[in-house]
C-alpha cells in the first residue's frame, strides 16, 4: 500500500564507496505514495563507526554527536520542512524546504524537469535501464517541441507525436513505448499535485475523446522448428561467431533466461542437476515471485564446460563478464555490451543462413515459449518457466511442478 503520509528513514549506503576510503555516504530517504527520493547528509561512515552509531551502548564523544544530528535530521528537521509545506506534498517542495533553499518553493509544470527528476531518482537507485528508456523517450519528445509543459500535453499533441513519428519511420512499438512513459510521468504529477486530473489527455474509457496508446505491432519472433535444427547445427565462421551462438542458444535452452541473469550466474545457483535464480527483473518486483528451477541438461552442462570460469566456488560467477565489486554503472555497461557483441554476430549469422529476421537475443526467449507451446506443453508450465511472476494464474500453479515435469520439458528441447 502507498504511503499517504511522507516518511523518513536513514540510510546507509554501502553501494558508493567515496575513493578507497572504506567510508560510505549516509542518506535520508523520504518515501511518498509509492515512491521515494533520496537526499545526502553531511556524513560518510565507515561501516565500523555505521554499526557504533547504531549500538544502544555507544560510548565514543564524537559518534554520540553524530548520532544526535542524524537524530535531528530524520526527526525535528524533518518534521519543520513539512510544516513548511502547503498541500499537496512534492519532494521538489520537500527539498527546498528541508535544505531552506533561498529560492520560491512553487510546483514546476515542465514535463522535462520532472522526466529529469524521475530519470535522477532511477539513477540513484541502481535502475540505470529503466532510467535510460525515460531518457532516451524525452529526447524523442524534446525533437518534437523543446518546452513542454503538462497543460500542452494535451490529445492533439499525442497524436501529432505519433504522426511524426510514424513519418520519421519509428515503428509503433518505439511510439507506444515513449508515450508510456510520459504517461506515467504525467501520473506522478496528478498524484503530486503539480497537475489536476481533469486535464489528463490518456485515455482511460472505450469510447472517449482522449488519447489512445496503440500496442506494438506482433510481429513474429519466434523461429520454427526447422529453423531452430539449421541453427543448432550451424558451423560458425569464427570463434566470436560461435561464442555468440553458443550463448543464444543457452538462453533458448535454459527456459529463454535473458543476457542479464546469464550474465549475473554464479555457481551457489547450481544446485545439484539444476539451476536456481532470481530473475533481475523481478528482485525489486512489490509482488511475490518464485525462483526459476531448469534442469542442466546436456547442451547446458556443455556450453558451461567450454565457455564457465575455471574457479568454481560459489560465489564465482559462472562466465566471465562481471567482477564482484564493480558499481552499478559498470555491471550495466559490461551487460550491454556483451548483449551487443552477441546480437552482432548472430546477425551476422541469420545472413548467412537466409533467415528473414535479424537475430538477437530477444528471439531465444520467443522461440524457447514458442517451441514448447507446439510441442503441447501447456501454458502453466510455459509462465512459470518464464518466470511470470506477476501473471495470476501463473502463481496459483508455482509450487505444482515437481523435477519429473521439468525433465521432460529439458527432453523436449535435446530432442530439436
Amino acid at each position: 500500500m502507498a504511503i499517504t503520509i511522507p516518511t523518513a528513514t536513514l540510510l546507509f549506503d554501502t553501494r558508493r564507496e567515496l575513493k578507497g576510503s572504506g567510508k560510505y555516504p549516509v542518506k535520508l530517504t523520504v518515501y511518498f505514495l509509492g515512491l521515494k527520493r533520496r537526499y545526502k547528509l553531511p556524513y560518510v561512515l565507515t561501516k565500523e563507526e555505521w554499526l557504533k552509531v547504531n549500538s544502544a551502548k555507544l560510548r565514543d564523544e564524537e559518534l554520540k554527536d553524530i548520532r544526535m544530528k542524524l537524530d535531528f535530521y530524520i526527526g525535528e528537521k524533518f518534521a519543520d520542512a513539512l510544516k513548511k509545506i502547503e498541500e499537496p506534498f512534492t519532494f521538489e517542495k520537500f527539498e527546498d524546504a528541508y535544505f531552506e533553499k533561498n529560492t520560491l518553493i512553487k510546483q514546476d509544470t515542465n514535463v522535462y524537469t520532472a522526466y529529469q527528476n524521475y530519470i535522477d531518482h532511477l539513477n540513484n537507485d541502481d535502475k540505470l535501464g529503466n532510467a535510460q528508456i525515460h531518457d532516451s523517450a524525452m529526447k524523442s519528445f524534446i525533437k518534437l517541441k523543446k518546452n513542454l509543459t503538462f497543460n500542452e500535453v494535451t490529445p492533439d499533441f499525442l497524436s501529432l507525436y505519433e504522426k511524426q513519428m510514424l513519418d520519421k519511420g519509428k515503428s509503433v512499438a518505439y511510439i507506444s513505448m515513449n508515450l508510456r512513459t510520459l504517461r506515467s510521468i504525467f501520473n506522478m504529477a496528478i498524484s503530486q499535485g503539480i497537475v489536476k486530473q481533469d486535464s489528463y489527455p490518456f485515455s482511460t474509457k472505450r469510447n472517449d475523446k482522449n488519447y489512445k496508446v496503440k500496442k506494438g505491432n506482433n510481429t513474429k519472433k519466434a523461429l520454427t522448428t526447422d529453423e531452430l535444427r539449421i541453427l543448432i547445427n550451424h558451423k560458425a565462421k569464427t570463434p566470436a561467431q560461435q561464442k555468440a551462438l553458443k550463448f543464444w542458444l543457452l538462453s533458448f535452452y535454459a527456459n529463454g533466461i535473458n543476457m542479464k541473469d546469464i550474465c549475473q550466474l554464479q555457481y551457489k545457483n547450481i544446485v545439484g542437476n539444476h539451476i536456481v535464480f532470481q530473475r533481475a527483473k523481478t528482485e525489486n518486483s512489490t509482488t511475490s515471485s518464485q525462483p526459476i528451477r531448469l534442469e542442466i541438461i546436456p547442451e547446458i552442462q556443455a556450453i558451461i564446460s567450454q565457455y564457465g570460469n575455471r574457479c568454481i566456488s560459489p560465489d564465482s560467477f559462472i562466465f566471465n563478464v562481471l567482477q564482484h565489486g564493480i558499481s552499478a554503472k559498470k555491471e550495466f555497461d559490461a551487460i550491454k555490451s556483451f548483449t551487443r557483441n552477441i546480437n552482432k554476430h548472430m546477425k551476422a549469422i541469420s545472413i548467412d543462413l537466409k533467415f528473414e529476421v535479424p537475430l538477437s537475443t530477444y528471439y531465444a526467449r520467443h522461440s524457447f515459449s514458442t517451441f514448447l507451446k507446439r510441442e503441447g506443453v501447456s501454458i502453466e508450465v510455459i509462465s512459470e518457466a518464464l518466470g511470470h511472476s506477476s501473471v495470476n494464474t501463473t502463481r496459483n500453479y508455482l509450487d505444482s511442478f515437481n523435477d519429473d515435469t521439468i525433465s521432460k520439458t529439458g527432453n523436449l528441447l535435446s530432442s530439436i
